[in-house]
């Protein structure tokens, strides 16, 4: 599908750039004069980047994103993108993997089927948390942090305490097994 560009004002969080983003052609005239009004990429990524400070970017799936503002930083500064970022669905993966999930089940008393969706509402079934304002951009935030608080709790338990565990990339083995 074909895309103009619009702006757009961040949510409520202190963040008031205008954001240039895609939406459906159809009004070719309101939104060249939107895309004008707009701020160019590197000043709305250095808006971005100040807003961020260091913090840690926590987010469900958020890899893609993250390498787009990755390039992004390349693009418009020659930089590395510099904040960690923790994707909430592979903290799930790797808690999946080391069992934490079968292990709250049998301390409970109960049989389950392996926990299979790891999506964002699979997670929030899984975790019993009303998915609430699910597909806006603040509810989904809410709901990633609800979930992200539960994963720490399990985390800990599983001594995966440090940043750099919380944030480790999840590879699944068996798609690398060589057959040779």
């Amino acid at each position: 599908m074909s895309a103009s560009l619009r702006q757009t004002i961040a949510e409520r969080d202190g963040l008031r750039d205008l954001i240039v983003q895609a939406t459906p052609l159809g009004r070719i005239g309101e939104a060249e004069e939107a895309a004008e009004a707009g701020v160019t990429e590197p000043e709305a990524l250095r808006g971005f980047l100040d807003y961020l400070g260091n913090a840690v970017i926590v987010g469900h799936h958020i890899g893609f994103d993250v390498e787009v503002i990755q390039h992004a930083c390349q693009r418009s500064f020659g930089i590395d993108f510099p904040n960690h970022w923790i994707d909430t669905m592979e903290v799930t993966l790797h808690l999946e993997d080391a069992g934490v999930f079968e292990a709250i089940a049998t301390a409970a008393g109960v049989t389950l089927p392996p926990f299979q969706d790891f999506s964002l509402d699979g997670l929030c079934q899984q975790f019993h948390i009303d998915p609430h304002d699910r597909h806006t951009a603040s509810g989904d935030a809410f709901i990633t942090a609800q979930i992200f608080l539960k994963l720490l709790r399990l985390a800990k338990h599983q001594g995966r305490i440090t940043l750099g565990a919380l944030a480790e990339r999840y590879i699944d083995c068996l798609l690398y097994t060589s057959d040779a």
